[in-house]
């Protein structure tokens, strides 16, 4: 097995990881349901994150390899298995950034588009929240919570699946679309599915 080998089978693994991890996130978040007492999520709960996968995305190499993928007309995963990612993904810990599932932005030249999410069916929602710089655009999903439940609120850890409606300050253009909770590339996703 030569050297890259390695290296491209844990970034394929880490790549179809990252549904499960959404699914797991996504029941520890629900579990939470009915504890008291609740602080309604803000923007500035995800700020910090959005930064730190920006700022590790902004000139690294796999932004390079990424735009080449682009350029080259291949399937954007691939970067993953040609780069390593620049920042790690967040623990199930970190229950403030949410892992986002897809979005619908199927070319560039949009400024509007969807972004698929999952909740807990306790929650309220989820929304996104934007952080857009020269290269990339990192969207962070932040649970919105329920503040109306009780302590005793009984919550199945079911997750529902959410459609947020995302608009940048511009096209998309070149730019990568970032999962701020893994650190990586989120993928395009039909959102009729």
């Amino acid at each position: 097995m030569g050297a890259g080998t390695g290296a491209r089978a844990g970034a394929a693994t880490r790549v179809r990881l990252a549904g499960a991890v959404c699914g797991v996130a996504a029941l520890a978040l629900a579990a939470g349901c009915g504890d008291a007492p609740v602080r309604q999520s803000t923007p500035q709960d995800t700020l910090q994150r959005r930064e730190a996968v920006a700022a590790a995305w902004e000139g690294s190499a796999a932004l390079a390899r990424w735009r080449e993928d682009q350029r080259l007309g291949l399937n954007p995963p691939i970067v993953m298995e040609r780069a390593e990612p620049p920042i790690t993904p967040l623990g199930i810990s970190g229950r403030r950034t949410v892992p986002l599932i897809g979005h619908s932005a199927l070319t560039g030249d949009v400024a509007s588009f969807n972004v698929i999410a999952g909740h807990g069916n306790c929650d309220a929602g989820v929304a996104v929240d934007v952080l857009e710089g020269a290269g990339t655009v990192v969207l962070a999903g932040r649970i919105l919570v329920r503040t109306d439940l009780k302590p005793d609120a009984k919550c199945t850890g079911a997750m529902r699946r959410a459609t947020v409606a995302v608009t940048l300050s511009r096209p998309v253009g070149d730019r990568i679309l970032l999962d701020a909770a893994s650190g990586e590339p989120l993928e395009f996703r039909d959102t009729a599915d």
